[in-house]
């Protein structure tokens, strides 16, 4: 049901001919699958009135209106209108060729019932998951994420990082799933204080750890677990506080990793002199290279930016 759940957008007939982890999920072609939700009644072609829409922008739109003397005020759907009704076989030219497939009515029932039913679910794990972090089971909090990404058709790679390209190899390793790494890295998220956060009181930092774990863990989380009355001292606005203590366990753990690999020069990449963002302090950082025993800690402590520090580092090779 979440490949349907696709065409509630329409979507060229070959958009996902070349999505290798489709092929793998569904067992089959995609084609395959299309021709089954055609021969179910799920999906439809797109008439000449939704082609137009899918391929044109309203500027586009609003020219073609104006080439034909036609009144180019209104919405979108004005303007198609317009321009099927002034010349319908040139409007058919215009599309030709293009296959546009969407779900029909039946179809998109089917379908939002299918994401409404997995929203339920993804909640339900986020407060599981919450709750785990909220009372320091680490270890049960990444178990019980494990087990619902085992149960996705396009499981993640990793937490921390966004779908894999293999979900039958992604999906094995989620059902035989070993906590340690991800349990270390919440462990550097949640008995480290870093020093760009060290005017947080215990209970503010505690707050934001609670929130970085939820985001390594169920990726974006919309709820702001922060309280209404959440008030710093730090320049940084709050819904990126998370974002900074999970950016100091990544660095962290990119550290142990050149170290382990054997690289001894590190550089940190800033934003950049032409983002308005980047306080002065970091620009400074990208200006040389550095040891790796005397690497600044990220986020860098003196950071001003309201965004909050987002420098990180790279292997220099020579």
């Amino acid at each position: 049901m979440l490949f349907l759940s696709k065409f509630l957008s329409r979507k060229t007939i070959d958009y996902y001919d070349m999505r290798e982890e489709w092929k793998a999920a569904l067992g089959e072609h995609p084609q395959e699958a299309i021709k089954r939700y055609l021969d179910d009644d799920m999906i439809k072609y797109s008439d000449l009135h939704d082609l137009l829409d899918y391929k044109y922008k309203v500027p586009e739109l609003k020219v073609m209106c104006k080439e034909r003397d036609l009144p180019v005020s209104g919405r979108k759907g004005d303007l198609i209108n317009r321009v099927i009704q002034a010349n319908p076989e040139a409007a058919q030219n215009a599309v030709r060729g293009l296959k546009v497939l969407q779900c029909n009515e039946k179809g998109s029932v089917v379908a939002k019932q299918y994401l409404a039913c997995e929203e339920e679910k993804r909640k339900s794990v986020e407060l599981q998951v919450l709750e785990a972090l909220q009372n320091g089971k680490l270890k049960e909090a990444c178990l019980i994420a494990a087990s619902h990404e085992a149960e996705q058709v396009l499981p993640r790679f990793s937490f921390g990082s966004g779908q894999g390209n293999d979900p039958i190899r992604d999906k094995e390793k989620w059902k035989n799933y070993n906590s340690t790494e991800d349990l270390a890295f919440l462990n550097l998220i949640f008995q480290n204080r870093p020093k760009l956060l060290a005017r947080l009181t215990e209970d503010q930092l505690r707050a934001v750890r609670i929130m970085a774990g939820m985001q390594y863990l169920c990726g974006y989380v919309e709820t702001n677990l922060l309280p209404d009355d959440f008030k710093t001292e730090l320049p940084i606005d709050n819904e990126m506080l998370p974002e900074m203590i999970y950016n100091y366990a990544k660095h962290q753990t990119d550290m142990d990793d050149y170290r382990k690999s054997g690289i001894t020069q590190i550089e940190i990449l800033t934003c950049g002199p032409n983002d308005p963002s980047c306080c002065p302090a970091c620009q400074k950082l990208g200006k040389k290279k550095y040891k790796i025993d005397e690497v600044p800690e990220l986020p860098y402590e003196k950071c001003t930016s309201n965004l909050g520090c987002r420098c990180v580092t790279d292997s220099v090779v020579f």
